[in-house]
């Protein structure tokens, strides 16, 4: 700590490492699409935000974009049916509600429209999920430093375990405060029975107590010290006028001690905490560190008390628009007063040296849910720089990832197949996280995120046009639901470019800890540094504090990131995502629209892709360097792919024609044994069920008359879309989960086995085919991602892909990673290096081949017996059929549920195949029957 002055001795620092946080955590149709009156769409008190404006490379400060309204708009309809659903992001650039527009068509035109469409925004997420955000007067937060008695806590890294996120000791014998992540222990406890403790933390014997020398040894008392508070005046709230929120650290360079450079001081402000390392290097850089106690501010967690500051100034009532204020707007708030805190000092005798108009705010998980909220609701804070977010911070309603099976390497032991994402409607339905929310946002829950008349693109949107970076986790966080973020920050782009400041922008997508990683802390520095005017260049440096050996980041995050000069922050982006782009139907202003349902493409088969365009002619390069061109009349550019055409590769589409800025998207073409490709996720929501899934979407989920089906012993199971609790087995966008209530009775010790069938499958990659799975499964005692026992599936093949892929790193030319995944290794000793193709090893030898083809059926033959439990198939000629294998298991006859036409040739593709010795095929096979001419 600083010791220069008495001011800057304020704020000894808690040294626990609290940046190791639990687990996070309609297109605009105008009053009259909505059946309002006139009257009824007029605006309420509609916030007007100022131009946002770019000087130098930073954003002018603007008024906060807190809601102006003390209650929604009236023409925001409070039954959400009654918004029209769209399952594609919402049209940032089309208002809600025509009256709102500058414009008599309700668009935004240029960037002097964007401040009302933003106001709208505003209030819209404020109306139907974050809750309304109380407009304080900011002349009544300040600084005050109070006296802290001595205290002992237990050393948090000697007893946290991230693999399992769990706390290893006895149960009684420590509490945890989780607004910070400390643990503070029980020091009455006596162990009643002995606990065995995971490998690498320590074990306790009956009788053993905090005062036995080896537990003793991970105890630290932090000296009695000061603490700083804000105390929040506001003489017109409903509750208390006073209420005081907690700091858990505060910290201001001293020059000389800690810096050369001379403040005031920029300052970043953490709703939660960063590491002891990373503090070190803020000051050392010349940056101030201010970490907000989250309970202080509003509670958390289920069966939420709403207690803290904000709800003593505003009480909680739940339906009462301007008291239903969800946790993160609470946090959101709490970051503002700080923000306050620092202009009122400023303005008053400046004791803490920081500078009111250069803040940067960050937490990770519900934190980083909270940190992008801060910036979003109040244009005051100059960057957002969140971490791991997931839903209801940039993961939003539409973008579901469930199921889908990794196109890329991922680290060695995560997961292949992405589990229970985190996106809004989960998070909303979590008893424990539902009070991060307002009540009205349970009216989208459990089926209708799509009448949302926005998704959370909107929370960057609002950012604009300041800095903004997001760090987000990769297959080791798949709950995190990654995609969504990404595709909520590239949607978002759209209103920097709107307003001149496109390289504004970035996104991370790294692996290893669920953090604010110390590898990500040299990005925020560089970007604070060029938008302060510390330095000229956009520089990400290297810094030896947060470094050990081998450049290993000192908190196991991996390898610290060489430095390297940006042009901007949108080129310091990375991810290994292909985005769907149908989800954004809309473009900039004065630009063509482009998009398709279409992204995956099989080599090797004839496909027919059409791009949906207001341009008149659309151009497509082939992953050989060929380029087509189509018309597009009615808006619809059409392709037909000859087998050689269809290659793999990336494929370019680029809108042609005049007067509008062009467009262009991405395609991915896979081989046949990719487009097949599928994997298990047997903990994919444990305790709550498994999944199976493939790399590309289901084209028939979401269909009402022609839906996949699910069966259990051949069985039909009640299966959904939509997870309510009330269904066996669930459809996802690319694949199926069983939960566990649809599995068949029976006790979960591994002695009962049954078949998982999923059928009516249509691939997106495969159009023209049917096809269905059998999946061999067995009840048991699995560990879920804590590491805990609890009821779930196994399978002899466990949950690795069914094979290896043919061509890997087939990764978006946009990621600004050149095709190499990960750039930077995730842990030391890696070299980061990842093949581009993996050949296929196995050790199944059947051949498969048809006999006895007719209308009404064929047989498939192998040349020893198979595994009936675990088959694979597709078929071109028709929709619905039935298997009876043969009694010595080589052979299976597939009965068609009608004939189809004689003269037709069937495709039939094997794609799950397993041998008696439990082998899985290594590929798929593909066969062709001629029909009769």
């Amino acid at each position: 700590m600083g010791s220069a002055t008495p001011a800057e001795n304020v704020g000894v620092v808690k040294r626990y490492p609290s940046r190791r946080a639990f687990l996070g955590g309609a297109s605009a149709a105008g009053a009259a699409a909505l059946g309002l009156t006139a009257g009824q769409g007029a605006l309420a008190g509609a916030a007007r935000a100022a131009q946002p404006g770019i000087a130098g490379g930073t954003a002018s400060l603007a008024a906060p974009l807190a809601g102006a309204a003390v209650a929604p708009r009236g023409y925001f309809p409070a039954d959400v049916t009654r918004i029209p659903a769209t399952t594609s992001l919402p049209d940032l650039f089309t208002f809600f509600g025509r009256a709102a527009s500058p414009r008599p068509d309700g668009k935004v035109r240029s960037a002097a429209d964007w401040p009302a469409r933003a106001a709208e925004l505003s209030d819209l997420m404020q109306y139907y999920l974050f809750g309304y955000k109380h407009p304080t007067p900011p002349d009544g937060s300040v600084f005050r430093p109070v006296p802290i008695p001595a205290t002992t806590i237990v050393t948090f890294g000697a007893v946290f375990s991230f693999s399992t996120f769990s706390v290893n000791l006895p149960a009684g014998s420590y509490t945890i405060d989780f607004s910070s992540f400390v643990i503070t222990p029980v020091m009455s406890f006596v162990a009643t029975q002995a606990y065995t403790a995971p490998a690498g933390f320590q074990d306790w014997a009956a009788g053993d107590t905090w005062n036995t020398p080896a537990h003793a040894s991970l105890l630290q008392v932090i000296a009695a010290h000061t603490q700083m508070v804000i105390d929040v005046t506001d003489p017109g709230a409903a509750g208390h006028s006073t209420a005081t929120i907690t700091l858990d650290d505060f910290q201001v360079p001293t020059r000389g001690t800690d810096t050369d450079i001379p403040g005031p001081y920029p300052s970043v402000l953490v709703v939660g905490g960063l590491s002891a390392e990373q503090v070190t290097t803020l000051k050392a850089n010349g940056y101030g560190y201010i970490a907000m106690n989250t309970a202080s501010v509003y509670s958390d967690g289920a069966n939420n008390p709403h207690t803290g500051a904000y709800n003593e100034l505003y009480p909680y009532q739940a339906g009462v628009y301007e008291f239903d204020s969800g946790a993160l707007m609470g946090w959101a708030w709490g970051i503002s007063r700080i923000v306050d805190a620092i202009a009122n000092d400023a303005r008053g005798s400046n004791q803490f040296n920081l500078s009111p108009n250069e803040t940067a705010v960050t937490g990770v998980s519900r934190n980083g849910k909270a940190a992008a909220l801060a910036a979003a609701f109040d244009a005051r804070i100059a960057i957002a720089a969140p971490s791991d977010p997931g839903g209801g911070g940039l993961t939003g309603y539409r973008n579901l990832t469930e199921s889908q099976l990794f196109t890329y390497n991922v680290p060695a032991g995560a997961d292949q197949v992405y589990s229970l994402n985190e996106f809004v409607n989960r998070a909303v339905g979590n008893p424990s996280e539902s009070a991060w929310f307002s009540s009205k946002a349970q009216d989208f829950v459990p089926d209708k995120a799509a009448h949302a008349p926005f998704d959370l693109h909107a929370v960057a949107a609002l950012v604009a046009p300041r800095p903004f970076i997001l760090w987000t986790g990769e297959a080791q966080q798949s709950w995190l639901g990654s995609p969504s973020s990404v595709l909520s920050m590239r949607a978002g782009k759209a209103a920097y470019d709107l307003l001149g400041a496109g390289g504004n922008i970035g996104w991370v997508v790294r692996d290893a800890q669920h953090a604010n990683q110390d590898r990500d802390l040299p990005d925020l520095i560089a970007i604070m540094d060029k938008t302060f005017g510390r330095r000229q260049t956009l520089t990400r440096r290297f810094f030896a504090s947060l470094a050990g050996t081998n450049n290993a980041a000192k908190d196991g995050s991996g390898v610290i990131y060489p430095e390297q000069a940006f042009n901007s922050i949108n080129a310091m982006s990375r991810n290994p995502y292909d985005i769907e782009n149908w989800y954004l139907q809309w473009a900039l202003p004065g630009q063509h629209t482009l998009w398709s349902a279409d992204t995956f493409v099989t080599a090797g088969l004839p496909r027919v892709l059409t791009f949906h365009t207001d341009a008149r002619q659309v151009a497509l390069t082939l992953p050989d360097g060929r380029r087509l061109t189509s018309a597009a009349p009615r808006g619809v550019a059409t392709f037909r792919l000859s087998p050689a055409q269809a290659q793999t590769g990336r494929y370019i589409a680029q809108t042609w024609g005049f007067g509008k800025q062009p467009n262009r998207i991405e395609l991915a073409g896979f081989s046949l044994s990719d487009a097949l490709r599928h994997g298990l996720n047997l903990t994919s929501g444990v305790p709550s069920g498994m999944a199976v899934g493939f790399s590309h979407p289901l084209a028939n989920y979401g269909s009402a008359d022609n839906p996949p089906q699910m069966f259990i012993n051949g069985s039909p199971l009640s299966a959904s879309v939509v997870d309510d609790g009330n269904h066996g087995g669930y459809i996802e966008r690319f694949g199926a989960s069983l939960k566990l209530p649809g599995a068949p009775d029976g006790p979960w010790d591994g002695s009962v086995s049954f078949t998982l069938s999923v059928k009516n499958l249509k691939l997106q990659a495969l159009p023209g085919f049917t096809l269905a799975v059998d999946l061999t499964l067995k009840k048991a005692t699995v560990p879920n991602f804590f590491g805990q026992p609890v009821n779930g599936f196994t399978s002899a093949f466990g949950e690795t892909p069914s094979w290896n892929s043919a061509d890997l790193q087939n990764t978006p030319i946009s990621g600004n990673f050149h095709g190499r995944w990960p750039m930077f290794p995730n842990v030391v000793g890696d070299t980061g290096a990842r093949p581009v193709s993996v050949p296929n090893q196995t050790a199944f030898t059947a051949a498969i081949s048809v006999s006895d083809a007719s209308p009404a059926g064929l047989t498939l033959r192998f040349s020893q017996p198979l595994n009936p439990g675990e088959l694979g198939i597709g078929l071109d000629a028709t929709s619905s059929w039935t298997t009876q294998w043969a009694a010595d298991n080589a052979s299976v006859r597939i009965a068609y549920a009608s004939p189809v036409e004689h003269h037709r040739d069937v495709t039939v593709i094997v794609f799950r195949a397993a041998d008696a010795a439990g082998n899985m095929i290594g590929g798929p096979v593909r066969l062709v029957v001629k029909g009769r001419r």
